[in-house]
């Protein structure tokens, strides 16, 4: 069974756009913690975040 992070880790290193719904769909989470996740990883330059259409890639 993968962690929540290995899942992310996942789904973000195929270095394709996610938007926010698939993410949190498989992750199993509110978006509300995503989006304190998502915030926290573009702080820390780990992400890109592009708000205008909410996808993310690594």
């Amino acid at each position: 069974m993968s962690t929540k992070l290995e899942k992310l880790l996942g789904l973000l290193s195929d270095n394709v756009w996610h938007n926010m719904e698939e993410i949190t769909r498989t992750l199993e989470i509110p978006s509300e913690n995503f989006q304190q996740i998502i915030k926290f990883l573009t702080e820390a330059d780990m992400i890109q975040y592009n708000s205008a259409n909410k996808p993310n890639k690594t």
